[in-house]
């Protein structure tokens, strides 16, 4: 449980090498800038330091090239850029604009083609309605005294025309297609107005014949079916220019963003850069351990010096850097989501990733799903690096091994004898024969999760007086409910409860009662008192006394200690949820076993697919809900003791390979 010492570091140099020096500081992906308002003496308020607000002249480039990016469809990801000698704005724009006249000569006659292609597709669905039209269209069009009008009318419109027959207009259906009558009206010019009108009132729907569609309705849909396949050649010739030259352009284009990016982003953390007299001075916090060699990297720059400071900055917090072995690693992004500790406390990594998988395993326990899922963690990590996939690799094989020993394969529980089913165990619960399921046993499968759940809030507790400790709060760490004093009485309480209702030997005698219970409670009545007295009271909350009533004082205690009492109870009663997981998988399993029973005799195919279909909704379903299950119990019943939050993250410069459009 470590956490990465980190060393302050100053920059300080020539002005005009403010920017080689930002990159620089990218390039070593290990330096955490935080703001500077003074020189490299951090211990003396500097007086005339100003920061650089000058105009990004690289932001607009970045959006731009994103753009193209995704005009080629490039997949945008941080590239090495050494061999890119780029150094100003307008490198970038010309090559930039190199590609994009090749670029938009393409995309503009692919969106024209697209038009096109679109208006030939409207104009041949009105052309396949009017089959039944034998005449030229383009001597209908050429009628001088009659008003001619394509298009379509509700079926239920159509019926009313008889109507109106008495008006001077013809209608001529062609076809009847989805509650609509497709067809042409013939008007005379001078009562066009007036039949417009009527065909408006019932609905009739006009459309437009383009000019380029000539002879029969058969010649027009020949003819514009040629026009779409043309088009349609013409599209995919204009995506295999563009892909083309993505493919052959990608891999520099990549190299090139890359260091655009990082030029615009240390641009904008020109900022946090404390300028006077023609020098900057940049402060940030590396790691311990690479202090050194990033102080080589900062000083190959001519006139730039890095030094590290020897002591801390007061206005300023170190960030924190976890540092855990590959086991545990994966684990980091639970402590992340509660709260980095802060800088110097106790990294709870290890004892999460332990009581995690321990936890995980027992719930889900099944040898088969396990080691699915570890394996669909693997491919998740390897193939889409989700970073869920490596926690899910070692929870699936925590679960394989657990499963192993309830004896549970996919829900069959005949391949591998069962631990409880074993003499030793069954006959140390005091069964007379071998169970033949889980359910058998869910009494001695509850006082087991009662004793795990202690187990893990007694461990906590001595967690919380190491960490106590470190920190000078002895109150907490001695006479608080997870103290020393606290574990005395959780302790005391379990055991007589155990000894009391387990065995039957009552052990709340008046001695055992008065000096394991009665007194670590008056402790915990006057914890503050008694670590005043001693002087041993946390800094941080500080020692001058409160003056209070002695009503106040006494109910306070009263409700501190019912508090506490109450908290012992739920914390320890909360680990029954272990069992409670353990047999609804098994329920969860017989169920699918009767379904698949029912679907086919064993090895049939409706047998196996049951069978899958059963497992995977299991691993998905109850996958889930241990996982929810198990954090809760992590940060309610197990960091609520011991484990406080507050610090700020270490973010090393580095280049967001991420574009806001």
């Amino acid at each position: 449980m470590a956490i990465e010492r980190m060393s302050l570091v100053s920059i300080v140099g020539g002005i005009k090498k403010v920017n080689r020096s930002l990159m620089r500081c990218f390039e070593s992906e290990c330096f955490h800038i935080i703001e500077s308002s003074h020189g490299s003496d951090i211990s003396t308020a500097g007086v005339g330091f100003k920061t650089l607000k000058d105009r990004n002249p690289y932001a607009p480039l970045v959006k731009r090239a994103a753009a193209l990016a995704e005009g080629l469809e490039i997949k945008i990801e941080q590239k090495e850029y050494e061999e890119i000698d780029f150094a100003v704005s307008v490198d970038f724009a010309h090559y930039f604009t190199e590609i994009e006249t090749v670029y938009n000569d393409f995309f503009k006659r692919l969106q024209e083609t697209k038009s096109m292609l679109e208006q030939h597709k409207r104009a041949l669905t009105y052309v396949e309605h009017m089959e039944g039209l034998t005449s030229d269209f383009e001597k209908i069009f050429a009628l001088e005294y009659i008003k001619v009008r394509f298009g379509r009318l509700p079926a239920d419109s159509f019926k009313k025309l008889r109507f109106f027959e008495h008006m001077n207009f013809m209608f001529f259906p062609f076809e009847e297609y989805e509650n609509y009558v497709w067809g042409v009206y013939f008007a005379a010019a001078e009562e066009g107005v007036v039949v417009d009108d009527l065909f408006n009132s019932i609905y009739f729907e006009r459309v437009r014949i383009p000019d380029y569609v000539k002879g029969t309705a058969e010649d027009a849909k020949s003819y514009i079916e040629n026009l779409m396949k043309r088009e349609t050649e013409e599209i995919e010739k204009l995506n295999h220019l563009i892909k083309e030259l993505s493919k052959n352009t990608e891999e520099k284009f990549l190299k090139v963003f890359s260091k655009l990016n990082a030029l615009n982003t240390s641009f904008e953390l020109r900022g946090k850069v404390s300028v006077i007299n023609s020098r900057f001075f940049l402060l940030g916090y590396v790691p311990a351990k690479k202090a050194r060699k990033f102080i080589d990297i900062i000083e190959e720059e001519e006139s730039v010096t890095a030094q590290i400071m020897p002591d801390a900055d007061p206005m300023t917090v170190p960030p924190v850097k976890l540092k855990n072995n590959r086991v545990f690693r994966p684990f980091e992004m639970f402590v992340s989501m509660y709260g980095l500790p802060e800088y110097g406390k106790v990294d709870p990594t290890p004892f999460v990733a332990v009581t995690f998988m321990l936890l995980y395993g027992i719930m889900f326990s099944d040898l088969g799903q396990g080691l699915f899922l570890s394996l669909l963690g693997f491919l998740l990590y390897k193939i889409k690096k989700v970073k869920l996939g490596p926690v899910m690799v070692r929870l699936g094989f925590s679960s394989a091994v657990f499963g192993y020993f309830f004896g549970s394969v996919f829900g069959n529980e005949e391949l591998i004898t069962p631990v409880f089913a074993k003499k030793e165990i069954y006959s140390l619960a005091g069964l007379e024969h071998a169970p033949h399921n889980i359910f058998e046993v869910s009494s001695l499968l509850m006082i087991a999760s009662i004793a795990v759940g202690v187990i893990i809030i007694l461990i906590a507790m001595i967690f919380n007086v190491i960490v106590s400790a470190r920190s000078n709060n002895i109150e907490a760490g001695v006479f608080g409910t997870n103290g020393i004093n606290g574990f005395m009485l959780y302790s005391a309480l379990i055991i007589g409860a155990g000894m009391t209702f387990g065995l039957g030997v009552n052990l709340f005698t008046p001695v055992y009662v008065t000096g394991f219970i009665i007194i670590p409670v008056l402790i915990l009545f006057f914890k503050k008192q008694l670590a005043d007295l001693f002087h041993l009271k946390d800094k941080n909350n500080g020692s001058a006394k409160q003056r209070k009533t002695a009503g106040t004082f006494i109910i306070e205690g009263v409700m501190e200690i019912f508090e506490s009492g109450l908290t012992y109870v739920t914390n320890t009663m909360s680990f029954l949820r272990i069992g409670g997981f353990v047999l609804s998988h098994a329920g969860l399993m017989l169920v699918v076993n009767i379904l698949a029973e029912k679907a086919g005799s064993v090895g049939s195919a409706g047998w196996i697919i049951a069978m899958v279909a059963g497992n995977l909704f299991v691993i998905g379903l109850e996958g889930f809900l241990v996982g929810i299950q198990v954090l809760r119990l992590e940060f309610y019943e197990i960091f609520s003791r011991f484990y406080k939050s507050g610090g700020t993250p270490f973010h090393p410069m580095a280049t967001e390979m991420t574009v806001d459009s």
